[in-house]
C-alpha cells in the first residue's frame, strides 16, 4: 500500500494520465525482480483513481482545514464560470491565510460547487456550507471580482454576520489584488522608493 500510495503520489504532481497505470504492474515486476514489493504492487487506473478521490484527497483537505482552524485570520476568494463540460456554473473557492510553518502567506484551493442557478442566494449558501465548517468569526475579507450578483452576496453576507454578531468583513472592493497593488503603487510613488527599477 504504501508503495501505491507514494505512486499515486508522484501521478499526481507530475499530471500524469491515468492510462500511465497500464502495465506499470507488469513494469515494476520486470524491473524489481528481486523484490516482494514489486511482485505484489497492483495498481489499475480505476484503484489510481480512488486512491485520489476517497483516500487523499479527504485527508489533505482535511489537514488544510486544520491548518486554517489553527490560524487567526483567513481570506475567502471565489469565482464562478460555466463548466464547459456538465454546462451548469461551477463556483470555485479559495483561501488565503498565514502558514506559520512556512512563515508565507499562502493561497490555496479548497472545493467547488456545481450550482444549477447562480444567483446570489445560491452563491452565499455554497460559500456558507464551506466556510461554516471552519471558524467564521476569522473570516475577515471576501476577495471576488465584480459582478452585481457578487455584490449582492457580500451584503448578504454582511447581514448573515451582523445577524449572528460575528466581526464583519473588510470590504477593499471587488478585487483585493488590484486594490492592494494599486495602494502599494501609491505608497512607493509617495516614498519615492525606486522599488519598480529594483523588481524589474
Amino acid at each position: 500500500s504504501r508503495a501505491e500510495i507514494l505512486w499515486v503520489l508522484k501521478f499526481v504532481v507530475n499530471h500524469f494520465s491515468l492510462r500511465s497505470c497500464l502495465g506499470l504492474n507488469d513494469l515494476f515486476k520486470t524491473m524489481f525482480s528481486d523484490s516482494k514489493i514489486a511482485k505484489n504492487f497492483q495498481l489499475s487506473k480505476t484503484e489510481c483513481s480512488y486512491y485520489i478521490n476517497y483516500g487523499l484527497s479527504p485527508l489533505f483537505l482535511q489537514q488544510l482545514i486544520d491548518t486554517i482552524k489553527g490560524t487567526p485570520v483567513f481570506v475567502v476568494s471565489f469565482d464562478e464560470s460555466l463548466n464547459d463540460i456538465i454546462q451548469d456554473e461551477q463556483m470555485d473557492i479559495s483561501i488565503r491565510y498565514w502558514d506559520d510553518m512556512k512563515g508565507i502567506v499562502c493561497t490555496r484551493y479548497l472545493t467547488s460547487h456545481i450550482l444549477k442557478r447562480p444567483n446570489a442566494e445560491n452563491l452565499l449558501k455554497a460559500l456558507l456550507s464551506t466556510v461554516n465548517d471552519i471558524n467564521p468569526e476569522n473570516m475577515i475579507q471576501l476577495s471576488m471580482d465584480g459582478p452585481n450578483t457578487n455584490w449582492k452576496v457580500l451584503q448578504l453576507l454582511s447581514n448573515e454576520r451582523e445577524e449572528k454578531e460575528l466581526p464583519s468583513v473588510v470590504n477593499i472592493e471587488s478585487c483585493s489584488l488590484h486594490v492592494i497593488h494599486g495602494a502599494f503603487k501609491t505608497g512607493i510613488e509617495a516614498a519615492k522608493w525606486n522599488l519598480s527599477k529594483i523588481m524589474k
